[in-house]
């Protein structure tokens, strides 16, 4: 069984839940940063709120979360600068990886304007990311398919779902068949489909 750590927003919340989907016999945790503990006692950590079914997945607890990234086999993360997060930066998470531990890093998500845009490609070219998020909203076959809520924070199942996609091309991980993305993808889960 492998051990798989999932670090940075809600976002990297929601891509937990799919590579849970995806991985149902391994161990696959969302690491709360110090950032949002107070989505604890929000909807993300109630289990009968639209993110019930990843609640029982999330780490609150700052030194169990850095307990068990330490322990992961893979960390697949998004890039956190130092003087954001004392505990779970970049920086940081590179001193927990043990010995043979891979490591994914993706950007953080926002596309609701061309500024926006600009903007994330500009942090993307600045953190060396392992998945700049940006180059699939602007070149995938699918991107007329991607939706985004009015913040341009939330994207839809189908725009995870290439993110994974993205994660198991890099990990060699094999990818849902199209019956099993089609079927996840009418899940929604958590901001639509």
């Amino acid at each position: 069984m492998m051990k798989i750590a999932t670090v940075g927003s809600c976002q990297a919340m929601a891509l937990n839940w799919y590579i849970k989907q995806l991985m149902p016999d391994n161990e696959v945790k969302w690491s709360c940063t110090e950032i949002w503990h107070s989505w604890e006692n929000d909807e993300f950590g109630n289990p009968d709120s639209r993110w019930g079914s990843q609640a029982h997945d999330n780490i609150w607890k700052v030194d169990e979360c850095i307990d068990y990234i330490k322990s992961a086999d893979y960390i697949i993360y998004q890039k956190i600068l130092p003087e954001t997060s004392e505990f779970f930066n970049y920086e940081k998470i590179d001193s927990y990886m043990k010995e043979g531990c891979r490591s994914i890093s993706f950007s953080f998500i926002q596309n609701n304007s061309p500024e926006d845009m600009k903007g994330m490609q500009e942090r993307e070219a600045a953190l060396n990311l392992d998945i700049p998020v940006s180059e699939i909203i602007l070149n995938h076959e699918k991107r007329n398919l991607f939706k985004f809520n009015y913040k341009g924070l939330h994207p839809n199942s189908i725009f995870f779902l290439e993110i994974l996609r993205h994660i198991c091309t890099k990990l060699d991980w094999e990818f849902f068949n199209p019956h099993q993305y089609s079927e996840i993808s009418k899940l929604g889960f958590p901001f639509s489909r």
